[in-house]
């Protein structure tokens, strides 16, 4: 069971935060440094992980897609990056739990497309099924799992 603190974000991205965090820590060590070769150095090295990150979110974008149960008691995300993630959040939405993987053809991503429809079974089984392959209509792949 994998479980991510935190929901993925609506608004500042968790990413966004990470580089202020940094920023903040470049500009702090700065200040208490009193060598320039240090300080070159941390002003380097801190807009080096600014960059790479930037760079790591335009080659990889994210997408997702919330759903709640028919009786709107449970949330769920499709977390999509080329691949996806289902995660069931959990009641506070200070955590989720990790419950499947989708794969799909060339990085296609069917759920915020709205390739996908959902079934709900009995004893809390979730059966999705989705499109592999933006050049098919058909939802000709799907994922079961259960769910608390």
């Amino acid at each position: 069971m994998y479980i991510l603190l935190g929901t993925p974000p609506r608004g500042i991205s968790n990413q966004t935060l990470l580089n202020l965090l940094i920023l903040t820590a470049v500009i702090s060590l700065t200040y208490l440094m009193k060598d320039k070769v240090l300080k070159g150095l941390v002003i380097v090295v801190g807009a080096f992980f600014i960059l790479l990150s930037f760079l790591f979110i335009s080659l990889i974008e994210t997408d997702y897609t919330f759903f709640s149960s028919p009786n709107n008691q449970k949330n769920f995300v499709m977390v999509e990056r080329g691949y996806g993630s289902l995660y069931q959040l959990s009641e506070s939405k200070m955590y989720m739990v990790h419950l499947a993987n989708s794969q799909t053809n060339n990085g296609y991503k069917p759920f915020s497309e709205g390739a996908y429809k959902l079934e709900w079974k009995e004893a809390n089984r979730l059966v999705v099924h989705y499109q592999f392959d933006y050049m098919h209509n058909a939802l000709n792949r799907k994922i079961e799992t259960h769910y608390k």
